[in-house]
């Protein structure tokens, strides 16, 4: 196995996990298309605006007195439910309770003696089976630094304010760079000895060409470069908590500005002021960041860091042209989509969704239906949920000391799943734990092999279709106003991780591919290619300009953001086909996540009968499945 291909993503993933994937939103309520945070790492959202006429008051709000109930949505409706097949108790991975979980600092030395021992093994007569042997080995305990990432990842974010493990996942990073280098070094070694064809004997063309790039990438100023990366990347996080505004001749962070009792007016103008005093901070951060990044793309070998990206950090099977010409289709047939969902909430269905954003507990409360649902879809999932819960592999918590967001890792040496969620209250605690534990059900399945072989894009299927299938489930307990209100709000978070995931991508492929060189032309950059999607300048309580400093991806992993795109349209045509045949779209969600993890994205789609997003009658056909649940919007045609 190449080694190098296996930390690609996996560093990718060690960056959104440190962080936490959290997203502030300060778009105004009913703005054309807000950014929402990402499904992995939801933060707080925003709420819809009905119109004056629609919105409750005191006098309108309605009173008790029972009146006739609106039609319902067009929705699927959950199959009977089955009588469950019996599971087995031997489950498919590690048997391991969170008390199992214990923390160890890698033995970094030893590692390095592994890599040294088998360069020495190359030059005194050893055999290359012996050789081949010992490499594998490497492979597998190099696993440790994976595995005590992940661990020293959940319980720094169990407890923020935990020091020692907050220092020990800094320094898991700086040693994956430095491994990098070890690594590439030895295997340019076994490459051009004797050795190679036993030891390399599964690496395929692709892999070669890998190593070829790495020998080129590798080297004590990549260490050097990546490690300023990080310190960007720290800087980033210590000026969105320490940034200040000034009020009345005192500094005060944004934390601090709901204590202060000032007028409406007054709150938004102190709110702006703190993002023109972040963007100038972060904006010389990011220009910076990105002469990096482009600086470690030329050393690859490649034209600029955009191509880099795409092909060797996420071996993506689709171009950077592939992502604009999405984001053409997107600007042309889903921003109006968004744009009538936004304003078509009935006062009934703002109530009903404002009080299930705000229920308590809601995971608890509605184990049942979770349960149902986990029937429904397959026993493997039964299997699955019943081994998450029996093994205690997740943490739900409020805590105050706890990180924002959530996410699903993978711990190679427990050979386990977790999942670790922040609740913040409202019936969204539930769609997050479905989501995440979309990507507990594939990493149950595939194991280690899912977790660090399968494409990005695909494993987002697994948790963004798992999402929309629970969808009619919402309907068991809650009323009809609320549901449809609910079915919308999913709707908006569905359309915006399309729009969004385009717009990022074709911000960042700017100015990647650009000389900028001022925080004003990052700025006005992403003003002009906002209002292309249908977003005004008024549609935010901040100056326009300043709301892509909130999105982390633009540092902790640029280029990241098309992947929401491009997986949210299989997710919304697997719901498209449950509105007529719900049997059926269970079946093809249950072949993604049971797929080949070697397949690319677009092979995947190929093989399951989904199609591309990159075809705009694909693009048409999920818009109109969103008019179709909702009733909100027209149908559109291709051309």
């Amino acid at each position: 196995m190449n080694l190098r291909r296996v930390w690609i993503l996996l560093l990718v993933v060690c960056m959104l996990l440190s962080s936490g994937c959290a997203v502030r939103v300060v778009e105004k309520p009913g703005a054309s298309a807000p950014v929402i945070a990402v499904q992995d790492t939801p933060s707080p959202e925003p709420t819809p605006e009905p119109s004056p006429e629609q919105s409750p008051t005191p006098e309108s709000t309605p009173s008790p007195t029972p009146t006739p109930e609106p039609s319902p949505m067009p929705s699927a409706e959950p199959t009977p439910e089955p009588t469950p097949e019996p599971v087995s108790a031997e489950y498919r991975r590690g048997l391991y309770s969170f008390d199992d979980l214990s923390y160890e600092r890698p033995d970094y030395d030893a590692l390095s003696a592994e890599i040294e021992d088998i360069r020495t093994m190359l030059t005194d007569g050893t055999d290359s089976e012996t050789i081949r042997d010992a490499y594998d080995i490497l492979s597998e305990d190099l696993n440790v630094l994976n595995n005590a990432y992940s661990l020293a990842s959940l319980f720094s974010a169990i407890d923020v304010n935990d020091e020692y493990y907050s220092a020990e996942t800094e320094a898991i990073m700086e040693k994956f760079s430095e491994f990098q280098v070890l690594v590439t070094e030895m295997e340019v070694e076994i490459y051009e000895s004797e050795h190679r064809d036993v030891v390399f004997s599964d690496w395929t063309e692709e892999d070669f060409e890998y190593l070829r790039i790495a020998e080129k990438l590798y080297d004590e100023e990549y260490v050097r470069l990546n490690t300023r990366l990080e310190e960007l990347i720290n800087a980033y996080w210590d000026a969105q908590s320490n940034t200040t505004f000034t009020y009345r001749g005192e500094e005060y962070t944004l934390a601090e500005l709901d204590g202060l009792n000032v007028n409406e007016t007054t709150y938004y103008s102190l709110m702006n002021d703190y993002y023109r005093n972040l963007n100038a901070v972060v904006g010389e951060l990011y220009l910076e960041l990105i002469g990096i990044e482009k600086q470690i793309a030329a050393k690859a070998g490649y034209d600029n860091y955009v191509e880099f990206s795409y092909v060797y950090e996420y071996s993506r099977d689709y171009s950077p042209a592939d992502a604009l010409a999405l984001a053409e289709a997107v600007k042309k047939y889903a921003v109006k989509e968004m744009e009538d969902l936004y304003s078509s909430f009935t006062s009934m269905e703002y109530t009903g969704l404002m009080q299930a954003l705000n229920a308590t507990d809601q995971i608890f409360r509605r184990k049942e239906h979770i349960d149902a649902y986990v029937d429904e879809i397959s026993p493997e999932m039964r299997e699955a949920y019943n081994y998450l819960m029996e093994y205690q592999l997740s943490i739900l918590t409020d805590s105050d000391t706890s990180q924002a967001g959530a996410y699903t890792t993978y711990m190679p040496v427990y050979d386990l799943p977790f999942i670790y969620l922040h609740e913040n209250g409202g019936y969204m605690d539930i769609s997050n734990f479905v989501h995440e534990f979309g990507h507990f059900y594939c990493h149950y399945l595939g194991g280690w092999d899912s977790a660090n072989l399968m494409s990005l894009d695909v494993k987002e299927i697994c948790s963004q279709a798992n999402e929309l299938l629970f969808l009619p489930y919402y309907h068991r307990y809650n009323k009809l106003d609320t549901y449809n209100g609910i079915v919308k709000y999913q709707m908006i978070d569905a359309l915006d991780s399309l729009i969004n995931g385009c717009l990022y991508d074709e911000f960042q492929q700017y100015v990647f591919s650009h000389d900028i060189s001022t925080v004003e032309e990052l700025n006005e950059v992403f003003r002009t290619i906002s209002r292309s999607y249908g977003i005004g300048d008024d549609d935010y309580y901040v100056d326009l300009g300043y709301v892509w400093v909130d999105v982390m991806h633009n540092f902790e992993a640029p280029m990241y953001y098309i992947s929401y795109a491009t997986s949210i349209v299989p997710s919304l045509e697997i719901l498209e086909i449950s509105l007529e045949d719900r049997e059926e779209a269970i079946r093809i969600y249950n072949e993604v996540v049971r797929s080949d993890p070697e397949l690319t994205f677009s092979e995947t789609l190929e093989e399951i009968g989904l199609g591309s997003p990159f075809d705009e009658e694909t693009i048409v056909k999920v818009v109109n499945a969103v008019v179709d649940l909702t009733g909100v919007g027209k149908h559109v045609k291709v051309g």
